[in-house]
C-alpha cells in the first residue's frame, strides 16, 4: 500500500511448478502410459511447459475431450541409452495439472485454500481504504502464472468471491453496495518479474544497507540467508 509492504497481509500457497510437474508424473503413472521411468519427469515437464492450460470449466472441458479426439496430443521421445522410441497420449493432464492452483485438493491433502480465495483473504486483511485499489491491481509473477487463460480464470474466480460477499451484504442490510472492480494484470516480464524487481531494487539507495556481502557469507555460511534485512527495512 503506497509502496510499503504490509507484512501481516502476506500469505502463501505451498504449491509451485514442481508440484504441477509431479501431478503430471502421478497421472501418467496411474494411467500406466508406456513411458520409461527414467523419461517420466522430462516428459511431464514438457507437457507442463508446452501443452498445459487452464480450463474455464472442468466439467465442460472433460466433455470436450470425450467429443473431440483431436484435443488429445501425442508426445514422443527416445530412451536415453538404447535410443528406442516411445510414444504416449496426453489428454486430461493438460488442464488438470495446473488446476491444482484453483482446486488444490485434487493433488494435496495439506493444501485446501484455492489461490483466488487466498488472494481475497490477503486483500481483506489489508486496511479497508486500500482494498478497492488492491482488487484492481492484482499482478501476476512467476512461471506458474504463464499458463494459458490463467489471468482470466483468476480474475473471474476472485470476482465471483467479491460479488458473493456484496450479495450477502445486500441480503442482510437491504442496501445495495457499490460494485467492486477486479483486475488481474499480466506482462511480458511476468515470468522473471521477481528477478526484474530485484534488479530494479539493487539500483536503489537502500540496497547497500540490506545486502549480504561475500565476506559475510564466507564467515557465517549459508545460514546468513535465514536473516533478511530487507524485510526489516521495508517494515514487513
Amino acid at each position: 500500500a503506497d509502496g510499503f509492504v504490509i507484512g501481516s497481509c502476506i500469505k502463501e500457497i505451498p504449491l509451485a511448478g514442481k508440484d504441477v510437474t509431479q501431478f503430471i508424473v502421478d497421472m501418467l503413472r496411474d494411467r500406466q502410459e508406456p513411458i520409461p521411468p527414467e523419461c517420466r519427469l522430462e516428459a511431464a515437464t514438457t507437457i507442463k511447459e508446452k501443452h498445459a492450460y487452464i480450463a474455464k470449466d472442468l466439467v465442460k472441458e472433460f466433455k470436450k475431450y470425450d467429443e473431440n479426439s483431436s484435443k488429445i496430443k501425442v508426445l514422443e521421445g527416445n530412451k536415453p541409452r538404447s535410443q528406442e522410441k516411445w510414444s504416449i497420449e496426453i489428454g486430461h493432464e493438460r488442464f488438470l495439472a495446473p488446476e491444482i492452483f484453483f482446486n488444490p485438493e485434487i493433488f494435496s491433502e495439506r493444501v485446501t485454500t484455492p489461490l483466488p480465495n487466498l488472494v481475497d483473504q490477503c486483500i481483506q486483511s489489508s486496511p479497508i481504504d486500500y482494498r478497492r485499489k488492491l482488487y484492481e491491481n492484482v499482478v501476476l509473477s512467476g512461471g506458474s502464472t504463464m499458463f494459458e487463460r490463467f489471468p482470466e480464470r483468476l480474475q473471474r474466480d476472485i470476482k465471483g468471491i467479491v460479488d458473493a460477499r456484496l450479495q450477502r451484504a445486500f441480503d442482510k442490510s437491504g442496501s445495495k453496495p457499490s460494485d467492486i472492480s477486479v483486475k488481474v494484470s499480466s506482462s511480458s516480464k511476468q515470468r522473471y518479474a521477481v528477478w526484474f524487481g530485484g534488479s530494479v531494487f539493487s539500483m536503489g539507495p537502500l540496497f547497500k544497507h540490506v545486502l549480504h556481502t561475500k565476506a559475510q557469507y564466507e564467515e557465517i555460511g549459508p545460514n546468513i540467508a535465514r536473516s533478511n534485512a530487507l524485510s526489516a527495512a521495508l517494515g514487513a
